[in-house]
């Protein structure tokens, strides 16, 4: 499951990092293409369960604060990949609006969402399919995953190395 996202991901952080970070004599070396996927992929993840408890909530019977729960739950639960992410991203940011300017900047942020948004969506889009029943069972395994850590990042995910690096680059 994590490996598809694992995919996309990584072509789309060589295009965001190439078209800005790379390109600028200015940008420190701590930007760069493994790292962007790395906080890429977190980003990802975490748009990915915040839309997964927006759509099972109404099919589930859940509450309006059921998504934001959820997605604090998965933050919580992976704080240090999360945090470095935020932390990568706004200083990526600054970077990019400091040596390129308030437009690249904007389209950089866009960039960023459109991503985020595309396999957040693709991700539940293609888990939550079917019958109502088949989308109430998938709604309960995929939120007893979140709960139970299954959707958690490991050493063993292929980003790991990388986001652990980070985090004493990004606090």
């Amino acid at each position: 499951m994590l490996q598809n996202l694992y995919l996309s991901l990584l072509a789309s952080a060589a295009i965001v990092t190439s078209s800005f970070a790379a390109d600028a004599p200015s940008a420190p070396p701590k930007f760069s293409e493994p790292r962007s996927a790395a906080a890429t992929f977190v980003g990802s993840i975490n748009f990915s369960i915040g839309r997964l408890g927006s759509t099972c909530a109404p099919i589930l019977g859940e509450s309006g604060g059921f998504a934001k729960s959820l997605a604090e739950m998965w933050q919580s639960q992976n704080a240090i990949y999360y945090t470095t992410s935020i932390n990568y991203f706004t200083e990526l940011s600054v970077n990019i609006l400091d040596t390129k300017g308030a437009e690249s900047y904007s389209f950089f942020q866009e960039t960023i969402r459109r991503e985020f948004e595309k396999t957040g969506n693709s991700f539940v889009d293609n888990k939550i399919v079917g019958s109502k029943k088949k989308k109430i069972e998938s709604c309960k395994n995929l939120i007893e995953k979140v709960k139970t850590g299954g959707l958690n990042i490991t050493e063993a995910n292929e980003f790991a190395s990388t986001l652990n690096e980070m985090a004493s680059v990004f606090k």
